[in-house]
Parts: C-alpha cells; sequence; structure tokens
C-alpha cells in the first residue's frame, strides 16, 4: 500500500518511508520542518548532510574548531541544525555545526517538499541543550546511513 508522496519526486512509494525532522533558530525564531520520502531519495539527499552532522547526544566531546562542510576555522560562528531521521522505530539523531554558507546549502536540501512544524514552544526562542559529540582528530568518515 503507497505512503504519501516522496518530498523529493513527489511520487506514492511502497514501503516504510524515511521521515526527518528537522529544527533550527534564526534570531531566535524555531523553524522546524518534516519530510517523508522513499528510501532511495532519501539516501541521495540525506548522505551528504549527514556527512557533515555528528551524532548527537554525547556531551563529553568537544564542539569542532572547524566547518565539517569545507573545512573553514568556525570562529564562533557555529550555525547549528539538528536533525532526526526515523524509519519505523529506529530512531537516530544528528547536529550539523557547520559556517553559514554550508548550512544554507543543506537547509535547502531539509526544506524541499517538507512541512512546516509550528513552535511547539513559542517562548523557548533559540533554547538549545548541551554539547555535540566531535572527536576532532576523528578522520572524515563515509556517512553511516540509519537505515
Amino acid at each position: 500500500m503507497p505512503f504519501d508522496p516522496c518530498a523529493f519526486h513527489g511520487e506514492k512509494f511502497v514501503g516504510k518511508p524515511v521521515t526527518a525532522y528537522t529544527r533550527w533558530s534564526i534570531a531566535g525564531v524555531r523553524h522546524g520542518f518534516r519530510q517523508k520520502s522513499c528510501v532511495n531519495c532519501a539516501t541521495e539527499r540525506y548522505a551528504p548532510v549527514i556527512q557533515v552532522s555528528v551524532p548527537s547526544g554525547d556531551e563529553s566531546i568537544a564542539w569542532p574548531e572547524t566547518c565539517l562542510g569545507c573545512g573553514v576555522k568556525l570562529d564562533g560562528d557555529v550555525f547549528l541544525t539538528w536533525l532526526t531521521f526515523y524509519r519505523g522505530q529506529d530512531r537516530k539523531d544528528y547536529v550539523m555545526p557547520c559556517c553559514e554558507p554550508c548550512t544554507n546549502s543543506a537547509r535547502e536540501t531539509l526544506r524541499m517538499g517538507a512541512q512546516e512544524l509550528p513552535d511547539r514552544d513559542p517562548g523557548n526562542g533559540a533554547k538549545v541543550g548541551g554539547a555535540t559529540p566531535y572527536a576532532p582528530d576523528e578522520p572524515r568518515r563515509k556517512p553511516v546511513l540509519p537505515w
């Protein structure tokens, strides 16, 4: 039985969708999106985004000093995008700390065909959690897709 149309090619597909929830804040205003896509499109579109992201949750690892997209030194100008991927009951969380151009490029992919979600806590602004896991001396890795 077909599900919703894929966010990328617009056709209905058979199988479990990959659902991506993304969120970020700009000038204290939270933006959240939900995208449902087929596995093939998710693999093609999200692999580059996951490549410049780190798994979320381990507060013991420091922030990167350079953009994970292009390698430019961040000097305090870090643009964060939080990502949560679901396929069935499997959940994977990431955060993408990048420079502004890399962030803007990735966010275009994350908004394509997505449904904008209302802010669940309008008084919360740009409140964020703890540190994001990243090992600065870790070599660039091939993205491990969560599906």
